[in-house]
């Protein structure tokens, strides 16, 4: 049976590492059609903008970084509280790549369309990704958003260290 842990980074605004981490809320289910095991993270807090979708408007869009691993995979996604559309003009697309800032240092990413309706866009490369997490306190993403144009998403990293080591540490004991 295999077995899958996700942790979802959704930090903004935090006082201790250590503190933080703890108060990650965990929860387990079992996916009753694999038979799968999945573990995860939480963070209450996520990162806030204005909603693309409806420009002009009061409504906040939010988003956040899921971790999920198993014994031998890690992957990495950023969700978002509505269905993600990739693209710049009037063009959508299911890859981009584009520009991604962790503390000051400035990089690209390439991201993927997720399934249909999937409310989450895939990180290519998720150990690098995962690593630049653990080691930065902030993290600022550039999303092109179809028919809308860029948004800037931020994320306060804090308590993410230890948080993800955890969660690394008990996706090497699944089977």
């Amino acid at each position: 049976m295999k077995k899958y842990i996700l942790l979802t980074v959704s930090i903004l605004s935090l006082s201790t590492n250590t503190v933080h981490a703890l108060q990650w809320s965990q929860r387990e289910f079992k996916d009753e059609m694999t038979g799968n095991v999945v573990s995860y993270r939480a963070s209450s807090d996520w990162s806030e903008t204005e909603n693309p979708m409806l420009p002009g408007s009061n409504e906040k869009m939010y988003s956040w970084v899921n971790i999920e691993c198993n014994s031998s995979t890690q992957w990495a996604f950023i969700a978002f509280t509505q269905k993600p559309y990739m693209g710049s003009g009037n063009t959508i697309q299911q890859k981009v790549v584009t520009r991604i800032k962790f503390d000051d240092n400035l990089s690209e990413v390439t991201l993927h369309s997720g399934a249909r309706r999937s409310p989450a866009v895939l990180v290519d490369n998720a150990e690098k990704f995962i690593k630049q997490i653990r080691n930065s306190k902030t993290m600022k993403i550039e999303f092109p958003w179809y028919q809308y144009g860029d948004i800037y998403l931020d994320y306060d990293l804090a308590g993410s260290e230890i948080a993800i080591s955890d969660t690394l540490s008990k996706c090497k004991t699944l089977k």
